[in-house]
C-alpha cells in the first residue's frame, strides 16, 4: 500500500515539475509596427506566442467610454464573456485596470501548432467593438493588451496617435543678423561724421 501511495506521489510530483518546466519556456510578446502614427491610419499588431493555445488581444483608446465589463455580457459578446468568466481573478483585475473606462475592440487568437504562432492584426479592421468606435482617429496613446489563457499571461505594449508638423530650419537668425549690420552701417557713418572732433 505504501509504494502505491509514493508511487503516486511521484507521479503527482513530476507531472507538477513538467507543467511549471512548460509555462517557464512560455515565449509571449506582443510588439505594434509603427510606434506613431497619423489619425484614421492602420496599426499592424504582431502577438507571438511559441505555444499551442489560445488569448485575446484588446486595443484600448484614449478616448473615455463607458464602463466596458458592462457590454462583455451582451449576445453579441457571448464567448468573450464566457471566456472572462473563467479567468483568474488576479489577471481580470489586471485587465480591467488597464482597460479602465476607456474605449476598447478585441479580437481572439488561437492556434493549434505546438510552436505557436506569430498573428498579424489589422487594427481597427480586424477587432470588434465593445464599447463604442474602433478607430485610431482619437489623438493620444493606444494600449494593446495581449491575454494568453493557458497560462494567464498578460503582455502590454503601446503606440501614440498624432499629428506632428515639421518646421525646416531656415537660416532667419543668419539673414536678420546681416540685414540689421548692413542697415547699421550707414547710420554709424553718418554719426562719425557729425561727431565733433
Amino acid at each position: 500500500m505504501k509504494k502505491i501511495v509514493y508511487g503516486m506521489a511521484s507521479v503527482i510530483f513530476m507531472m507538477m515539475i513538467l507543467s511549471t518546466t512548460a509555462n517557464a519556456s512560455l515565449q509571449l510578446s506582443v510588439t505594434v509596427q509603427t510606434p506613431t502614427l497619423s489619425p484614421s491610419q492602420t496599426q499592424t499588431i504582431h502577438a507571438i506566442t511559441n505555444q499551442r493555445g489560445w488569448g485575446i488581444v484588446f486595443v484600448v483608446q484614449p478616448s473615455d467610454g463607458e464602463l466596458w465589463t458592462d457590454f462583455v455580457n451582451t449576445s453579441s459578446h457571448s464567448l468573450l464573456y464566457w471566456r472572462w468568466l473563467y479567468l483568474e481573478t488576479d489577471v481580470k483585475a489586471n485587465v480591467s485596470s488597464e482597460i479602465g473606462s476607456k474605449i476598447v475592440s478585441y479580437t481572439f487568437v488561437d492556434t493549434a501548432r505546438e510552436d505557436g504562432w506569430d498573428f498579424v492584426l489589422a487594427y481597427p479592421m480586424n477587432f470588434t467593438d465593445i464599447n463604442g468606435v474602433s478607430s485610431t482617429a482619437a489623438l493620444g496613446e493606444y494600449k494593446v493588451i495581449f491575454v494568453f489563457w493557458n497560462s494567464c499571461t498578460i503582455c502590454v505594449t503601446k503606440f501614440a496617435c498624432g499629428v506632428w508638423l515639421v518646421i525646416p530650419q531656415v537660416p532667419f537668425g543668419t539673414v536678420m543678423a546681416l540685414v540689421s549690420a548692413l542697415a547699421a552701417l550707414p547710420a554709424f557713418k553718418l554719426y562719425r561724421k557729425k561727431r565733433p572732433a
